[in-house]
């Protein structure tokens, strides 16, 4: 891997420096854009068929069940912002209302100051969601007895 990785950056330099500078944009750009992708693929989230409020009191006992310490949460608009950090992973967690029982919520994990991604954090936090959205609650409780 290391290998490959050294040869796609040695690779545009060596045809820009011979003269072919379409050759090296075009490789140059061919990286990039693999490594937007890699950042856009470690982006977790997940749609819920639960109100905005539901979805963001789930996230809250989900980081409480992981030991995940809140550092804030800030309104944008009809969306939610949750930041949380865990060792030396940030976290942003947004919850977007996409009708009043449809919620989407995306859940972000980086290492401190890091570009680079932790998509097990980020799917794992929606998956303690997901639990905690399954069971039972208020009136559902009652009418399962």
């Amino acid at each position: 891997m290391l290998r490959v990785l050294r040869l796609a950056c040695l690779l545009p330099a060596l045809a820009a420096a011979s003269g072919c500078a379409s050759v090296g944009v075009t490789l140059a750009g061919l990286g990039a854009g693999v490594g937007m992708n890699h950042y856009t693929n470690n982006v977790t989230s997940r749609t819920f068929t639960e109100p905005l409020a539901d979805v963001r009191q789930a996230v809250h006992e989900a980081l409480k069940r992981m030991a995940i310490p809140v550092e804030g949460t800030a309104e944008t608009g009809a969306a939610t912002m949750i930041s949380a950090k865990a060792g030396s992973r940030e976290i942003e967690i947004e919850l977007e209302p996409i009708t009043a029982n449809t919620t989407r919520m995306q859940s972000i994990a980086r290492r401190e100051g890091s570009l680079f991604l932790d998509s097990a954090t980020g799917a794992e936090i929606i998956a303690q969601t997901e639990k905690i959205l399954a069971q039972p609650r208020g009136w559902e409780a009652a009418q399962q007895n």
